[in-house]
């Protein structure tokens, strides 16, 4: 005879490892994405680079040289921004992405 509450059956309620999943997904997405962005910067940043250096001159060029890389700099400069936004958040909901732990407010 079975002597468990509904013939076995589990209870449903809340599972702690779909929440453990769910942040590793988003840390591993952040990752990536910030990852991606410094590649993105490195890369615009050599390429103004080349293009002034390559300018001969014209002031065009070096102008977009220019602004090919204080595009760049935002870029990370954003991204920078959000790691820290990030881990303020967390502070102040007491939650924890495993991103941005490394920020103290």
């Amino acid at each position: 005879m079975n002597t468990e509450p509904l013939g076995g059956i589990t209870p449903i309620g809340f599972d702690p490892d779909i929440v453990s999943s769910g942040s590793t997904i988003i840390k591993t997405v952040f990752y990536v994405i910030l990852i991606v962005a410094g590649l993105w910067a490195l890369w615009n940043i050599i390429q103004g680079g080349f293009e002034i250096m390559g300018a001969g001159g014209d002031a065009q060029k070096v102008a977009n040289g220019r602004n090919r890389i204080t595009f760049a700099l935002v870029g990370l400069l954003v991204v920078a921004a959000s790691w820290a936004l990030i881990g303020f958040a967390q502070e102040v909901l007491n939650v924890n992405f495993g991103i941005g732990q490394g920020v103290q407010f």
